[in-house]
This record gives structure tokens, C-alpha cells and sequence, in this order.
């Protein structure tokens, strides 16, 4: 019978619609009509029988029956079939889904394989983890969760792009990363933070800017601002100013503005290093002469003359400095001099 809509046999539509695997249920809904009886008798016995359709399971009235054209012969489940689907790895709800398969129909196929060592399991120590990866024994590629960390980590990840690439949830990541680490098959790019949200792991010695307390005092060295020590070692604003502010306290750095301490401008550099500090010590001694703006932001190196009264007016307000003009403190003349 030809239908008038697209002009094709039912037998044609019916090995169109069997590229994929598809239940006696499934083609009846396709068709809109005929009881399943009649469409095994009609149509798909005839089919089976000339070999234009084959069957997923040798058992004919099987519930769980699938019928596929000879096309995609493929898709049926055989031992040789499964083995080619795992030339990447998969897990078996992914081998399930390829086959069309239920859970326990698929087990039949794939349980022996694995007991026979033609599939081979990611995860050894959790064999029952739903994450659990099978490969064929021949493929040849990491299978190892250990061997894929260490491949995909040649240059630094993150957690998440980590727990993406096994296709598992973050908060599992630990038990798998730590004992690379633990071993050293695994690095650290901030050994010093290791709970960091900014972490990445790599493996080999591929040249990666590391985040440890010698590296960030051979950084400062020169004075250098939070946004250049985070940038140097990829780290966001608050992890950069806890780290610094910890080497300060243990005096290993020291800051270019103890004036104010918590100010955008401030600089970090080693506490060995001579350089100018914006202390108030040092500006009432700079200032026993007249100094304008211009000299003091100079003389300090801060930069910009803007953010200087700031650290100015405390001690206008307590009497240590004064203007030299005090009639009117934003003339452009206006210096500053230690009383």
C-alpha cells in the first residue's frame, strides 16, 4: 500500500524508521494504526524473513525485542559489535542507550566481557561506580582514571574542567586528584593554597608559573601591586590580598604605604629591599622642609597626587603637618610642612 503523503510502501517507511533500533510498541505508533499482532504478521515477519530487518535479540517473541534494517546491522548487540561501540571509553548506561537496550538485556551482553577481560574498566578500585568507564582490551588509549588525569592534565585544569572530562560530580573530584598528588603524578600550581578556587593540576614539566613563597618573593622584588602578583600567579582579588597579607604579617614582605594599609595603590616588596615607605615617620621627616604634592607623590612614588590627601589629613587634623597657605588649601602653591 502506498502512502499518498510521502508516496512510499509501509515496508519502506518501516525500514526508514528502523535506522535505529525500534520495539513492535514503537513502529505501531509510528504507522498510527494496526494492533501489534497484525504488524508482527503483516509486516515485520516478511521483512525478517527476507533480511531486509534483523533482530536485536535471537529470541523472537522477547518483550524486550528490537528490530533494526540491515543497513545498520551494527547496532544489533553481538560481542564483536560492543567491543568496536568501546573503542572510546563508555559507560554502560551510554552502551545501553547505543544498543536501545534495557539495563538487564545489555548486562547479558557486556557482564561477560568484562569477566573475560575484553572490557576493561576505568575505575578498578569501584567497580559498581556509576561513573565506571569500559574500554576494549585492544584499543590501545588510557583507561585508567590515573592514565586519563595525567594525559588531560599536560597543561593546567581546574576541578571543574576535571570532573567534566570524567563525567563526574565535583564534590567526588578529591578522592581521584589527591593521591596523584600525593605521589607527585599530579602538581599543584598553588601548593601554598591548595583548597583555592583558582587551583589547577598539570603533569610533566611544562613550564608553569607555580604560586609558592619563594616565587612571589623573587616577584617582589621590585614593589609590585595585588593586581600584578594576582595576574603573575592567577589569582582573583581576594585570595591575592589574603596571600600578601599573610607575608606581611610574617614580615617577608613589607607594604610601600603603611600610611593605609588596605589602600588600592599599595605595593608589596621584599622585606630585605630598600625602598621608600609612605610611613608617617618618614613623611613628617621629608616634609621638616615645605613640600608640595607634586614632591611628596615624587619622592614616595605614589601614583596619583589625588589619592595622597587621604594619608595627608590625619595629620593636619592632629597638628603634624600644616599648610603654608592655610587660608586656602586648594590653592595650586599650597605645600605641606612638618610642625
Amino acid at each position: 500500500m502506498i502512502n499518498e503523503d510521502n508516496g512510499r510502501t509501509r515496508e519502506e517507511e518501516i525500514l526508514e524508521f528502523c535506522r535505529a533500533p525500534r520495539s513492535s510498541r514503537e513502529i505501531c505508533n509510528f504507522l498510527g494504526k494496526s494492533t501489534i499482532p497484525y504488524l508482527n504478521r503483516t509486516y515485520l515477519q516478511p521483512l525478517v524473513e527476507s533480511g531486509k530487518l534483523l533482530l536485536t535479540v535471537p529470541n523472537y517473541a522477547s518483550n524486550m525485542q528490537r528490530y533494526v534494517n540491515a543497513e545498520n546491522a551494527g547496532l544489533i548487540p553481538t560481542d564483536g559489535a560492543i567491543l568496536d561501540c568501546c573503542k572510546v571509553p563508555r559507560t554502560k548506561t551510554e552502551i545501553e542507550q547505543h544498543f536501545g537496550l534495557s539495563h538487564f538485556m545489555a548486562a547479558k551482553h557486556y557482564n561477560p566481557l568484562i569477566e573475560s577481560g575484553k572490557l576493561i574498566g576505568n575505575m578498578p578500585g569501584s567497580p559498581k561506580s556509576r561513573w565506571q568507564k569500559f574500554v576494549a582490551a585492544d584499543a590501545g588509549m588510557p583507561i585508567t582514571t590515573d592514565d586519563i588525569l595525567i594525559e588531560f592534565c599536560t597543561v593546567p585544569r581546574s576541578r571543574p574542567e576535571i570532573a567534566e572530562r570524567l563525567g563526574m560530580d565535583l564534590k567526588y573530584m578529591r578522592r581521584y586528584i589527591e593521591p596523584l598528588v600525593a605521589d607527585g603524578r599530579l602538581k599543584m600550581t598553588k601548593p601554598e593554597m591548595p583548597s583555592s578556587i583558582d587551583q589547577r593540576f598539570f603533569s610533566g614539566d611544562a613550564p608553569v608559573v607555580v604560586l609558592t613563597e619563594e616565587a612571589v618573593l623573587t616577584f617582589c622584588g621590585v614593589p609590585r601591586g595585588r593586581n600584578e602578583v594576582g595576574e603573575r600567579f592567577g589569582l582573583k582579588r581576594h585570595n591575592v590580598q589574603k596571600y600578601l597579607n599573610d607575608l606581611v604579617v610574617g614580615e617577608k614582605l613589607k607594604i610601600t604605604i603603611p600610611l593605609s594599609p588596605q589602600c588600592w595603590h599599595q605595593k608589596f616588596v621584599r622585606s630585605n629591599v630598600d625602598v621608600r615607605v609612605l610611613s608617617e615617620e618618614a613623611l613628617l621627616e621629608f616634609c621638616r622642609a615645605s613640600r608640595t604634592k607634586a614632591e611628596i607623590t615624587e619622592y614616595f612614588g605614589v601614583s596619583c597626587k589625588a589619592t595622597l590627601g587621604k594619608y595627608l589629613e590625619p595629620l593636619m587634623r592632629t597638628g603634624k603637618l600644616r599648610h603654608t597657605i592655610p587660608d586656602q588649601p586648594t590653592n595650586r602653591f599650597q605645600k605641606f610642612v612638618s610642625v
